[in-house]
């Protein structure tokens, strides 16, 4: 009966899809004309100018409509009246019409239902790393600003190590402690009882950004990882750190409350710090327009606000004017809210969680800084969270409208927000860094699922940087992706001016732990049955291993050379008369070379591959 019963509603439901069908095909056939006309109308409008528009799907119906029409016109005008009345007298005639109509009209369908595979959005990289010979250079031993040139990234690795459970998380007790300390230590921005001492300077202001999207185990960088790097912004002399944030949704208090952030101020706050401490809701807080104008990484004339899914619909987040009466008045590109805390900084500490994301495979230092854009310009809406930051194009298909992580929309946005945070100030781009920046990775555990949920997986590392761009290519390297397939990563040093890093595997040099083997795990990613993602997973996981040095003498020179298949750069640092020097050897094919100075030395060297496995050696004295 049940059964019977089905099968009726199923019968009227389709007799009902296929009477409107009908019904629907009459209209547009009645009114064909004007169906015509306006999709001419749509193709000038959309495509004139924009001719990289007739990938788009309905700009391709739109072609389909035109043509039909005027080739109908055109046979209509060539075919005899006599001819003409007989073909349509044919029911042989008709049935081949309409099923050419219906075959067209399937074959538009199918372009849109089933859609071509779209490649990546990748802009090639002109990488060092790929070169089978370069010449030596030698490099800064610490760097305090980001450069397109060089990198440090530092590793401190410890399996043992997890979050421990009491705040306000002090060193006894505290397995992270130390590696944090240690990790920020070897960048070498300062001394090794105070490793920040000089990169900030006494009486400025701190400002630490932790990724506290939720209040999930994995979802928020643990509050255990933050602690060290408050004790060492007030060694160095800091004036007042602000520990700020902006979570989804408006939900920013909830989220540092059930994170333990606010526990963890509240109990250093009642020692009596030596400095002014701060746990900052970003929310409601004062907040510019931000446009990076020429900087930008939306090419001029390439790129509408149309093309942005943030203007589709309601434009009511771009609407709003800021804290200071800008207003961009509906316009989209280029134009990003971001709180005023971050440019009345002179140091940002950017602290990260290792996470896999939904959309971008990874989110690690660039993503962290959605949270310095405003959720809500007006304030009240919860639905202009989407807003805050494009993460694709308007339609999928061709070049940048893909969705997914192999979009051409959410790196650029990404990139802008980054390099405002560096050059921005006064309302506008300037031409030198405004604020010194520091990258700080929580990789101790990580969630073997998407945004930090799933079975805890332990990672140990702590990564520490003043380059986002190579910090992010390293971290993707702990959980086994090979940066090159992220747009969000591989893209980011494509912009011409500003330079905010590098992700040149021979120019990141890293300190520290080495990476390899025991950094095995691969975590799981939606994409994971995508054809894209299985082409960046990293199977290779050992690193190279440098031969023994030989030095050679000659023309009072001494060159040593270091044979070291599968490596794209080795690393050979010493100290002269108490100053560290490093040099980037010179490479011919797997030999490495480079010179060393006159008399007694004691050197190390450091040698790792494109995908960042890397192994030192050493310490080797000559003679």
């Amino acid at each position: 009966m049940k059964s019977k019963m089905l099968r009726r509603i199923f019968a009227i439901v389709v007799c009902s899809l296929l009477c409107v069908g009908r019904r629907m095909l009459w209209l547009l056939y009645s009114n064909r004309i004007a169906v015509a006309a306006a999709s001419l109308v749509w193709l000038i409008a959309r495509s004139a100018t924009q001719p990289r528009r007739m990938s788009y799907p309905c700009q391709q119906a739109a072609a389909a409509n035109v043509s039909a029409i005027a080739i109908a016109a055109a046979a209509g005008i060539a075919v005899p009246g006599g001819l003409r009345r007989r073909l349509l007298a044919s029911r042989a005639f008709r049935f081949a019409a309409s099923a050419g109509v219906l075959g067209l009209a399937a074959w538009l369908a199918a372009g849109v239902v089933f859609r071509p595979h779209v490649p990546l959005a990748l802009v090639a990289q002109k990488h060092l790393a790929d070169a089978s010979s370069y010449a030596a250079a030698e490099l800064s031993p610490a760097l305090v600003y980001p450069s397109a040139d060089e990198a440090v990234v530092s590793v401190a690795r410890d399996l043992a190590a997890d979050y421990p459970a009491a705040s306000p998380y002090d060193p006894d007790g505290n397995p992270v402690y130390p590696l944090v300390r240690r990790a920020v230590a070897q960048l070498g921005l300062g001394t090794a009882d105070q490793p920040l001492k000089g990169f900030i300077k006494p009486g400025q202001r701190v400002l630490i950004k932790p990724n506290v999207e939720g209040a999930g185990t994995f979802q928020h960088t643990h509050p255990s990882v933050v602690r060290p790097l408050i004790d060492m912004a007030a060694e160095a002399g800091a004036a007042e750190i602000i520990i700020a944030e902006s979570s989804p949704m408006g939900m920013t208090d909830r989220a540092l409350n059930n994170s333990g952030y606010k526990k963890m101020v509240d109990d250093l706050n009642a020692r009596q710090m030596p400095c002014k401490l701060v746990l900052r809701n970003l929310d409601g807080t004062a907040w510019s327009w931000v446009n990076t104008g020429k900087a930008s990484a939306y090419p001029a004339g390439e790129f509408e606000d149309e093309d942005l899914v943030t203007s589709e619909g309601d434009r009511s987040y771009h609407r709003q004017a800021d804290s200071h009466g800008r207003n961009p008045n509906g316009r989209v590109l280029n134009q990003n809210a971001l709180f005023d805390e971050i440019f009345d900084a002179d140091v940002i500490i950017n602290v990260p969680r290792l996470k896999v994301h939904g959309m971008i495979i990874n989110t690690l230092s660039i993503k962290n800084l959605v949270g310095i854009t405003v959720w809500s310009t007006s304030g009240s809406k919860p639905g202009e969270n989407i807003r805050r930051v494009a993460h694709y194009g308007t339609i999928e298909g061709p070049n940048h409208m893909v969705r997914g992580f192999g979009n051409d929309i959410l790196w650029r946005e990404m990139a802008n927000i980054n390099r405002a945070l560096i050059y921005w100030k006064n309302g506008e781009m300037k031409a030198k860094p405004q604020r010194k920046l520091l990258c700080v990775l929580d990789a101790i555990c990580a969630g073997d699922g998407s945004h930090g949920n799933g079975p805890k997986m332990k990672v140990g590392a702590v990564l520490a940087g003043v380059d986002p761009i190579a910090l992010d290519a390293v971290g993707s390297r702990l959980m086994r992706y090979d940066f090159r397939l992220i747009p969000v990563i591989n893209n980011a040093p494509s912009v011409p001016s500003h330079p905010w890093g590098t992700n040149d595997p021979a120019r990141i040099r890293l300190i520290g732990d080495s990476i390899g083997s025991e950094t095995a795990r691969l975590l799981s990613n939606p994409y994971e049955k995508e054809k894209e993602f299985k082409q960046l997973v990293i199977n290779d996981i050992e690193p190279p291993v440098p031969g023994k040095p030989a030095v050679k003498e000659a023309d009072g020179k001494q060159t040593v050379t270091v044979k070291c298949e599968g490596a794209c750069a080795v690393f050979i640092t010493w100290n002269s008369d108490g100053v560290q020097k490093v040099v980037r050897m010179a490479r011919k094919g797997s030999t490495f070379g480079a010179e060393l100075p006159d008399g007694p030395v004691q050197y190390r060297v450091a040698a790792q591959d494109r995908y960042f496995n890397s192994r030192q050696a050493g310490p080797y004295s000559h003679p």
